[in-house]
């Protein structure tokens, strides 16, 4: 195929783009399959992360916490700072933002929340959120 003024050169590409992870292994693996949604979060377990649930129809929540284990309805959230897990419900989770093995930030506040992104494209009626 001819290359035009749009294509890209892959080998013009910077190496960290062109890598990517390893496939997912083929069949169950912890009795999840894995093409769903739970199968890819839990491959996170013990990594620290943020998750936003649907909660209603408008309202985004937000826990953060080591994810610890995961199920096929629920996850597990460790909170160290509170010493405290929180179950939370697998079918309400919209959004998960995953940081690297062992970094713990030290403030989340900065990650755009679905919700503000919602509003922003949708922005609520009569001046209500």
């Amino acid at each position: 195929m001819p290359e035009n003024e749009n294509s890209a050169n892959l080998s013009q590409m910077p190496q960290s783009m062109t890598e990517y992870p390893e496939p997912l292994p083929d069949g169950l693996q912890n009795g999840v399959d894995p093409e769903t949604i739970q199968e890819v979060i839990a491959l996170s377990v013990g990594n620290y992360v943020v998750v936003e649930f649907l909660v209603g129809t408008q309202n985004i929540v937000r826990k953060e916490g080591v994810l610890t284990a995961v199920g096929v309805s629920w996850l597990l959230l460790y909170d160290e700072v509170n010493g405290t897990s929180t179950v939370c419900d697998m079918y309400s989770v919209k959004f998960v933002t995953y940081f690297d093995p062992g970094v713990r930030p030290a403030n989340t506040s900065g990650l755009q929340s679905a919700q503000s992104q919602i509003y922003r494209q949708n922005p609520p009626r009569n001046g209500r959120r």
